[in-house]
């Protein structure tokens, strides 16, 4: 943990003298359990997860090594339906939803091979995050953002959040990351924190990392969407500034998915107003940041196009989604 500390303050400090220079990247197909994939969460240990398609209709988890290739993450006992992995953290423990026999939609984590329910009252509910202490957060039947710890589940409204509001990430200070009255907010000791937004109330807020920094996405005054980072003026404090992170080329939307805990960003942006959406990591250039395409940073690509980044780990491997053959497979970006 001290070894973690020190490497993330290091980053933290020196993020104001940091020059980017394009990056370059080998891709991996992720391949399919069947049809298509999608991929969503990256720890640092390279293991990835997503969703795939096993036939026309229904998907199932997996979790990916470069090892053990794609494997089915499986699902809770009696189900016929979809099951989706959402993240994992350095343990292994992958977070995300499955049927249950009744067709309910139910949050649950793999671990150790196996599936675990967590109980959060009957109905459709989601777990979408989790941190490396093993907590995890979800959304309940009743709307509800809730954090899971141990068996034990906290619903955040009860802990500090307003009705309405969300919590989206986690990161190890158990800091929350999601969408307030004011747009994106943190959630720290059992209070909400607004971050601030780039003209308009609406926004979330989509990751945390080590330090406190948050990416999200929020709205100009002319209703457009952009991604952003906020970055506080100390290590996980409670205030601080929010960059817009602008968009590729003449695009006119952007969206942040995650980052890692060296502040690298990834996620989508259209490249002309209006137009299709692309591939994106964001690293700093001084005391801004550079948006680059990542369908032009892996040399000789051919036959894909990268369509969204979801995920960066601390090595700046990058996991997402890409048109391949006609399908979507993820993918799995390698720095050279």
């Amino acid at each position: 943990m001290n070894f973690k500390f020190s490497t993330t303050v290091l980053a933290f400090l020196s993020a104001v003298l940091a020059s980017a220079t394009t990056p370059s990247y080998t891709i991996t197909d992720l391949g399919t359990l069947g049809y298509s994939s999608d991929g969503y969460g990256l720890n640092n240990l390279g293991v990835a997860v997503g969703q795939s398609n096993v036939s026309a209709y229904v998907a199932d988890a997996f979790s990916w090594t470069s090892t053990g290739g794609m494997i089915n993450l499986g699902k809770l006992s009696g189900s016929s339906g979809a099951a989706q992995a959402y993240a994992i953290n350095d343990s292994n423990l992958a977070v995300g939803w499955c049927y249950n026999s009744s067709g309910d939609q139910r949050p649950c984590f793999w671990s150790g091979g196996g599936i675990t329910e967590i109980m959060v009252g009957a109905g459709n509910a989601y777990a979408y995050a989790v941190n490396n202490l093993g907590h995890m957060l979800g959304r309940d039947p009743n709307g509800h953002p809730f954090f899971y710890s141990g068996g034990t589940i906290t619903d955040l409204y009860m802990a500090g959040m307003s009705s309405g509001d969300m919590a989206y990430a986690i990161n190890d200070s158990d800091e929350i990351a999601g969408s307030g009255p004011n747009g994106p907010c943190i959630l720290k000791g059992g209070v909400e924190y607004s971050i601030g937004n780039l003209g308009r109330t609406n926004g979330r807020a989509k990751g945390i990392n080590y330090s406190g920094q948050v990416v999200g996405i929020s709205t100009l005054t002319n209703w457009m969407s952009r991604a952003f980072i906020w970055t506080p003026k100390s290590a996980c404090g409670t205030s601080g500034t929010m960059v817009n992170l602008g968009v590729l080329g003449s695009g006119d939307a952007s969206i942040a998915c995650g980052l890692n805990d060296w502040g690298d960003v990834v996620g989508q942006s259209n490249t002309t107003a209006g137009g299709n959406y692309v591939a994106y990591v964001a690293m700093r250039d001084g005391t801004s940041y550079q948006l680059y395409d990542l369908n032009s940073c892996v040399p000789g690509l051919t036959g894909w196009t990268l369509g969204v980044a979801n995920s960066i780990n601390d090595s700046g491997c990058i996991v997402g989604i890409g048109r391949y053959g006609g399908y979507d497979h993820a993918f799995l970006l390698t720095p050279i």
